[in-house]
């Protein structure tokens, strides 16, 4: 069996979603507010024994016609023939029906509004993945999803005895408080939040610290020599020693 990293599966379902979205939108400002104008002012001429184009052909049925104006509209790309269909509605393009709405006026809005939706072009996911080291969290801490050119951000937190080090990745990005937010995001990438233990009274724990005897130390360890000298000195005097003996 193979496993594949869960941005790999969900990504695709994710933007197949978004495509929806846009398709069920223009679909219901279509049934809503278009259909209602082509059955006044277009099906007498684009339909099956009408003298229209056989390239848009309407019906009485209100999701039939927007898919007929979805595949007109959208080839051989999205949104190819949505400029003819303004001109054609005003007159223009030598449109045999002549001017059916005027340029400017609240059918025309409604006419522009859908070849919008219809025209619009799904925008494109890239996922974020974040990490933290040992030392602290970092919030989410799943692969973010996010649309081109759109940035997003991150909690970064340390734990008790650790503090932040860095906020690296491929992202790019910036520090605010405790909050990293990366730049326009432009394709799939990394935040990785780097931590370290604290450092205790100027030395880093992780030194292995030397001791050092105390000044006043020192001195009773000086002061005791010198009277253990004195001492030996009284003692080779009375039994009689001789210098260098």
């Amino acid at each position: 069996m193979i496993c594949r990293p869960i941005s790999l599966i969900v990504t695709p379902l994710l933007m197949a979603f978004s495509g929806l979205l846009y398709a069920g939108e223009a679909e219901n400002y279509y049934v809503t507010n278009v259909e209602s104008l082509v059955q006044a002012k277009c099906i007498a001429c684009h339909r099956a024994d009408g003298v229209g184009s056989e390239n848009l052909i309407f019906s009485s049925s209100a999701v039939g016609n927007h898919q007929a104006f979805d595949r007109y509209v959208n080839t051989p790309v999205k949104g190819a023939n949505a400029g003819r269909v303004l001109s054609k509605i005003t007159g223009e393009l030598g449109h045999g029906g002549g001017a059916q709405v005027v340029q400017g006026s609240a059918e025309y809005k409604a006419f522009a509004d859908y070849m919008t939706l219809l025209s619009a072009v799904e925008s494109e996911l890239y996922t974020v993945t974040p990490s933290a080291s040992v030392g602290g969290f970092i919030s989410p801490s799943d692969p973010v999803f996010v649309n081109a050119n759109d940035t997003t951000s991150f909690t970064v937190t340390a734990s008790q005895g650790y503090e932040l080090h860095s906020v690296g990745g491929t992202c790019d990005g910036s520090m605010s408080g405790i909050t990293y937010t990366t730049i326009s995001v432009v394709r799939d990438c990394t935040v990785a939040a780097i931590f370290r233990e604290l450092v205790v009274g100027g030395i880093d724990q992780d030194v292995e610290v030397i001791p050092v005897l105390p000044p006043h130390f020192l001195l009773i360890m000086i002061g005791l020599i010198l009277a253990l000298g004195a001492f030996n000195l009284r003692v080779c005097a009375a039994s009689g020693c001789q210098q260098g003996s």
